[in-house]
């Protein structure tokens, strides 16, 4: 591990806030540790900071493995891009979590971040406002939400699911592992978007906004696990992540909070990162002080605590990250560090500090390469 860049330490804050954010105090930090990763980048005005995570990570495993590589989100928001307005479902249907990317790559492969770079923020709002206006002309379904409020809006629906997710045991896959290739949990085969007939106005647009495709190369089918833990699913087996923006109907292993937080430093402890899925709509969390803290913090949050806001609806699905290393400030809190894909933006030029606590509170699921 190498020590944290001094330049991020010393970024002054910025003076707009994304929205959930409020002012924080300075964090004081006495030891930062981060693992090999790929550069800060900008997922624009798209809500798809599960293609930006997901693919961090496959970056940051192939780096560990000795392979540098820097690949490209935009090109598998293109075929995302694709479905959704063939689908009628833009924005909507450009959100996901990291189950979506490794569906988009496994059947389009995985193109060098050189070959298609981030789309700029005015590319972002064209595809948004146009693709609006082609849904309705082909009489699609009503268009979704602003894509501002759809990713800030408390979207959740944890509470009072228990007796459906008891339901769903009897199919649950006998692994949590997704791997090239695996379609979506009822095993219909996804096909190829660009095989779909009359979307030549579709295809005409994605081509505009986001250029010629690029050359792309097979996906190598590394596979991966995710790791939740939800209170009333039953732990120790894969469960229904029920979440909106689960559209694979992705399982995830179920984990007694500190069996969680166990799995998570570990695989930090052995030189792997993980992909992070959570919350952060907390007003305690902040990305212009590039911090996300909890109210207590004389003490360890316990299990109780998280299901609390769990069945309230309180922790809800807003956002995914890269976890990239560890911190600890002077006072001795322990902090992961986050990789934001909001551009180098915020006091730690698009890092985000999360305490520990606001970790057990606050993260829905955990993704890592499997270990065996």
């Amino acid at each position: 591990m190498r020590a944290f860049p001094v330049f991020l330490l010393l970024l002054p804050a910025l003076t707009a806030c994304r929205p959930g954010s409020a002012p924080q105090p300075r964090v004081a930090l006495s030891h930062v540790s981060l693992l090999p990763h790929t550069p800060v980048k900008d997922q624009g005005a798209l809500p798809v900071c599960w293609a930006y995570a997901m693919l961090s990570l496959i970056e940051s495993d192939r780096m560990a493995d000795g392979d540098s590589v820097n690949l490209s989100a935009a090109d598998a928001v293109r075929t995302a891009a694709f479905e959704a307005l063939s689908a009628g479902t833009l924005p909507r249907g450009l959100r996901g979590t990291g189950v979506t990317l490794l569906r988009v790559v496994s059947q389009t492969g995985t193109a060098a971040y050189d070959a298609a770079p981030d789309l700029s923020h005015d590319a972002g709002k064209r595809l948004l406002s146009e693709g609006r206006k082609l849904n309705a002309q082909q009489g699609g379904t009503p268009p979704a939400p602003d894509a501002k409020k759809a990713e800030t809006e408390k979207t959740s629906r944890l509470t009072g699911r228990t007796g459906r997710l008891t339901e769903n045991t009897g199919r649950l896959t006998e692994t949590t592992v997704w791997a090239d290739g695996y379609a979506p949990a009822t095993g219909t085969p996804v096909s190829s978007p660009y095989a779909m007939p009359g979307t030549a106005e579709i295809r005409s647009l994605v081509h505009c906004i986001f250029g010629a495709e690029p050359p792309r190369e097979p996906w190598h089918g590394e596979r991966y696990e995710g790791f939740t833990s939800l209170p009333d699913s039953g732990y120790g087996r894969p469960v229904l992540l029920d979440v909106p923006d689960n559209r694979e109907q992705a399982r995830f292993m179920n984990l007694p909070l500190e069996a969680f937080m166990d799995t998570v430093r570990a695989t930090l402890g052995r030189g792997r990162t993980l992909a992070w899925q959570g919350d952060v709509s907390e007003a305690t969390c902040s990305f212009e002080a590039g911090t996300a803290t909890w109210p207590v913090r004389r003490r360890t949050v316990n299990e109780r605590e998280r299901a609390r806001d769990l069945r309230s609806g309180q922790t809800t699905d807003d956002h995914m990250m890269h976890i990239v290393g560890t911190a600890h400030s002077r006072d001795g809190r322990l902090f992961f560090v986050l990789k934001n894909s909001y551009g180098r933006t915020g006091r730690f030029g698009g890092y985000l500090l999360m305490d520990e606590n606001y970790f057990r509170m606050k993260t829905l699921a955990v993704y890592r390469r499997t270990t065996h």
